[in-house]
């Protein structure tokens, strides 16, 4: 994906229904036709299953799931990354001791939860926050925090088809022990964003920027060099693979008392970071929210998660917030669109110049990027693809001109001109 395709990005308004439980471990999901979205959200020994259209947004069916054969089940401990395979969402249960250590299977259709039994082996060590990317029929699960409150680097594999844990041995540079970092799964290489070695929450100092990818048929990690607008901080986020080479980073630096989520876009091919355009107000920066995205929709939906503004009591949110990207303008379906704080498109333009393109930042250095409207910032971005596409021609014709230049002269020559002889045999000034 290239950043300029997607150039109107809008943060929509929160939909807050008293229907849609507060609760601290939710997980959400977008079936294959694009056009539902599962919504997990667990409490005391209960796990509460929401279907909900996701053009509408309207609630079609809400239950609470039977765990009548999950006698050890403790969603304190059920992972937000869960997995939907073949009309079934697969948890991830690490309690202490080992022996409640559970995969808990959701199916869908008897709406019935169900522990899977008769396993015989076992994660190498429990933890919490570490990442979980489904591959090929496993799970891989890195990192985390382990029993002793201290980062690992632990890797472990779940077979959803055998029922079988294993641990993966790699080669190469492994990345470091961490936890609450990202992790995403493009063109058979497992990715990992960040994360932190620190187990303050509120620590911006200890977290890690690299970036590693792991080959997942020759298993060799390698350490990744990045360039661009790399985020400030990396740790505590959320990612998204939108194709084969884009992935969308969500995160906050937390610093200066801004809590609001920033967004980048990072491009697999060239590992360049940029600033995805944003033109609307921005919802606050959430943690361990339930999240997904719909390839249908073109939409990052983000539920729940503990705020970092609200008072203990009301620390749990149980907002949903969509993020709607497009390539192209549309003034009619845009002046539809309630945006985030309330405002239409229009009027956010005016309140909130949007985020501008790295390539005509440079054109606002004697403007007043306040005053600037909407139909100048795109008078001044047209002006500098034109621009672009000058330099590309100009490039080419160069390009055209030195091969020409290079094909008279391997050409036979005759005798050279005396002036290009003397040229030659022109000698360097003498130094006294």
């Amino acid at each position: 994906m290239n950043l300029n395709e997607f150039k109107y990005n809008f943060w929509l308004k929160s939909r807050k229904k008293s229907t849609y439980p507060k609760s601290l471990n939710s997980s959400c999901h977008i079936n294959k036709q694009g056009n539902i979205l599962l919504l997990h959200c667990s409490g005391p020994q209960k796990l509460v299953q929401i279907v909900i259209n996701s053009q509408s947004f309207q609630i079609e069916q809400k239950i609470t799931l039977n765990t009548d054969d999950c006698t050890n089940l403790d969603t304190t401990f059920l992972h937000k990354q869960s997995f939907y395979v073949n009309n079934r969402v697969y948890f991830i249960q690490n309690s202490i001791p080992k022996e409640l250590n559970h995969i808990y299977c959701a199916d869908f259709d008897l709406k019935k939860l169900f522990p899977i039994k008769n396993i015989d082996t076992k994660p190498s060590t429990f933890r919490i926050n570490y990442s979980a990317t489904l591959f090929q029929f496993k799970i891989y699960m890195f990192g985390g925090l382990n029993e002793n409150n201290q980062p690992t680097n632990a890797f472990d594999t779940f077979d959803i088809s055998t029922y079988k844990w294993e641990k993966v041995l790699t080669q190469g540079k492994v990345p470091a022990p961490r936890h609450s970092h990202c992790a995403e799964i493009v063109s058979e290489h497992l990715v990992i964003i960040g994360g932190t070695k620190s187990n303050d929450l509120f620590d911006r100092e200890c977290f890690h920027s690299e970036l590693h990818i792991l080959d997942l048929n020759t298993l060799i990690w390698t350490q990744i060099p990045q360039d661009g607008a790399i985020p400030k901080y990396m740790s505590y986020g959320y990612s998204f693979k939108i194709d084969e080479n884009s992935i969308i980073f969500l995160w906050n630096d937390r610093a200066n008392d801004n809590y609001v989520i920033e967004s980048s876009v990072l491009d697999f091919q060239t590992k360049k970071w940029n600033s995805l355009p944003i033109l609307s107000q921005k919802p606050e920066h959430r943690y361990s929210a339930a999240t997904c995205y719909n390839e249908l929709t073109k939409q990052i939906i983000i539920f729940g998660g503990f705020s970092f503004t609200q008072n203990e009591m009301n620390c749990i949110s149980n907002d949903l917030d969509q993020l709607s990207l497009f390539k192209e303008e549309d003034e009619e379906l845009f002046s539809q669109l309630e945006l985030y704080g309330g405002t239409k498109y229009l009027d956010q333009l005016e309140q909130a110049p949007p985020q501008l393109p790295e390539k005509i930042k440079d054109r606002f250095l004697d403007e007043d990027i306040e005053d600037i409207s909407f139909e100048k910032l795109l008078e001044i971005e047209k002006k500098a693809e034109e621009e672009e596409k000058l330099k590309l021609n100009t490039s080419s014709s160069s390009s055209i001109t030195e091969n020409e230049s290079q094909r008279e002269n391997s050409k036979p020559k005759s005798k050279p001109k005396p002036q290009t002889q003397a040229a030659k045999k022109k000698k360097k000034p003498s130094k006294k």
